[in-house]
């Protein structure tokens, strides 16, 4: 399979430009509410810390969503939508998608940051982190989580198996 995204909603292409960190929050596409509570909650930290927040999505299988979401981009400006179904399936869609435009109109950025919807984070203390790594070309960083348990629940999407 070859993809090649055709962006129908996209922030303008220097919307980075002034800035030294993008964040990129990964949510559902019909998640309105969430982006809203980050946008709230995060932008008061924005100035101080120079970055920019990115809503990569795909498309709605229901207009109205699509419809409510172009209303969100001409608000808000932070909006990435790329032409595949927005469903748990397609996150490689989504990560592809934002990663190609970022690749190519945000290239001055320090550091891009990829953030699942779900988590909620401590802005000061990454921003102290990965302010103080010494960051090459092309790479990536990861933090590992401690204390985390693996779900053995068969039917649970995130099921690990024991190999025997």
């Amino acid at each position: 399979m070859s993809y090649h995204p055709t962006y129908i909603l996209a922030p303008d292409k220097d919307f980075c430009a002034k800035h030294d960190y993008l964040v990129v929050y990964v949510t559902r596409v019909n998640d309105t509410d969430r982006r809203d509570f980050f946008r709230r909650t995060l932008g008061k930290y924005a100035n101080q810390y120079n970055f920019t927040l990115l809503f990569p999505l795909g498309l709605s299988s229901d207009s109205k969503v699509n419809e409510a979401l172009k209303e969100e981009h001409i608000k808000c400006g932070d909006i990435l939508q790329a032409d595949f179904q927005d469903t748990y399936r397609n996150l490689t869609l989504k990560t592809y998608a934002y990663s190609h435009y970022v690749g190519l109109n945000c290239k001055n950025v320090r550091v891009v940051l990829r953030v699942e919807g779900d988590i909620v984070w401590k802005v000061r203390f990454m921003f102290d982190y990965i302010s103080n790594i010494a960051l090459d070309e092309n790479t990536l960083h990861c933090r590992m989580a401690q204390f985390l348990w693996s779900d053995r629940n068969i039917s649970s999407k995130w099921c690990v198996f024991v190999s025997l």
